[in-house]
């Protein structure tokens, strides 16, 4: 009976210390940084003297990729796996760890297998990549400016230690304040802006130069804060850009001053061949002087309304409007001088008169070409031309007055020449 119970309990001791203890470890990671991946394998309770008497295997997965023979100290990688080592003289410690190059570690579950004599077990430690970002730099730019006269509205994101190879290795986002308005995805060259953004784009290929710049319509700009978020393979980055509306205005102050003024000195010009007329044309009938005062009235209305509309100030509809009731009315102009010029008392003088209209109307098509270029275009580009049209006409309505003033000087001079009416002057200047 007792030697049965001792035998029994024999056997139990003996089935005890014949497991291996390991340290129970579920997963280690490594990194880009890594140059070589270790994967632990530390057993707790090794008895060997030599390494004649341990034996290790590693598996990944269900397939054997190493073995360490004790007996014939030797070890056998498989090709995938060539870099894969134990340290021999460590496993006497209880440390079967696995190394290898980080280029032929493989993520997934690793077996470690270790033999001691009569005693054996085995571990199963999971490897995990962790991708570790580092930082890519950016050109710092706070802030940019847009006018009403962009037609497309530009913000940069520029950085400068771009590595990527293939726009499959760059994810860019953009946010609006607090709220993401653009998405790229290289790995599906698939842009995804917001329907308030509708317009936002960037070129994708000008990634891989280090510009992810968003660009959009300027109906759709917003002045703020705009972040541009760019990940590229391991590293990523951002930078915060504000920009500002700036409201330019549409023509400078000059230009703006002179555009006001020849139409001013036009509409004065006229008024002025106008008392010239009805002081030395006494055959002048009342329908003439009120189509004279009345379409004379509408003009300088017409170019006074114009200039209070055309005030200093960014393009709009209002001034684009201002500018038309400037320009156009010269063609009221132009008609009421050549009425003036039929009804005046100037024999053999029609010549004059005819190079003063072609003249005007010249200044007028110059002054309709400039202002359509310039309401067009939105920048006025071509202001030169427009001012030089209304030069032109202010300067025929002046060289206008000055040959009215001569006609009616002459006329009224002409009774003195005539001998019949001598006596009669002498009589009534000395009755005077």
């Amino acid at each position: 009976m007792w030697p049965l119970l001792v035998l029994l309990l024999l056997g139990l001791a003996s089935c005890g210390s014949a497991q291996l203890l390991f340290v129970k470890i579920e997963s280690v990671e490594y990194t880009n940084e890594n140059k070589t991946v270790l994967i632990p394998c530390l057993v707790t309770n090794v008895e060997a003297k030599s390494l004649k008497e341990m034996f290790v295997k590693w598996k990944l997965g269900d397939k054997h990729i190493f073995y360490y023979n004790g007996d014939k100290n030797e070890s056998k990688p498989i090709s995938e796996f060539s870099s894969a080592h134990i340290i021999p003289d460590a496993l006497l410690k209880g440390n079967a760890s696995l190394m290898m190059d980080k280029s032929q570690a493989v993520p997934g579950n690793y077996t470690c297998e270790v033999t001691e004599l009569t005693r054996e077990g085995e571990t199963t430690t999971e490897l995990k990549y962790r991708v570790v970002k580092t930082q890519l730099l950016f050109t710092t730019i706070k802030s940019v400016e847009y006018t009403n006269n962009n037609k497309t509205v530009l913000i940069p994101c520029l950085f400068t230690n771009s590595v990527a190879k293939s726009l499959k290795e760059m994810f860019v986002k953009w946010k609006f304040r607090n709220k993401y308005i653009f998405y790229y995805n290289g790995d599906r060259n698939e842009s995804k802006p917001t329907s308030d953004f509708s317009s936002a784009y960037i070129v994708p290929g000008a990634l891989l130069t280090g510009s992810a710049s968003l660009m959009m319509d300027k109906n759709q700009a917003a002045p703020g804060n705009y972040t541009c978020e760019v990940s590229e393979l391991t590293r990523e980055g951002n930078t915060t850009t504000e920009l500002k509306y700036i409201a330019a205005s549409w023509f400078s102050a000059n230009d703006h001053i002179l555009i006001i003024i020849f139409p001013m000195l036009s509409v004065l010009m006229f008024w002025g061949s106008d008392i010239v007329i009805l002081k030395y044309n006494s055959n002048i009938t009342k329908e003439k002087i009120i189509i004279l005062s009345v379409a004379g009235l509408i003009l300088s209305i017409l170019v006074i309304v114009g200039a209070i509309f055309f005030i200093p100030g960014e393009y709009s509809r209002k001034r684009a409007s201002g500018l038309g009731l400037i320009v156009i009315p010269t063609v009221i102009l132009i008609l009421l001088q050549m009425y003036m010029f039929m009804i005046a008392p100037a024999n053999g003088k029609r010549t004059i008169s005819i190079i003063l209209f072609i003249a005007q109307v010249l200044g007028l098509l110059i002054s309709l070409a400039g202002q359509s270029l310039c309401v067009s275009e939105c920048t006025p580009v071509h202001g030169s031309l427009l001012i030089s049209g209304l030069g032109i006409t202010a300067l025929v309505a002046f060289l206008g007055l000055v040959y009215m003033i001569s006609v009616a000087l002459v006329h009224s001079a002409l009774p003195l020449l005539d001998p019949k009416q001598v006596p009669s002057r002498i009589l009534y200047s000395l009755v005077g």
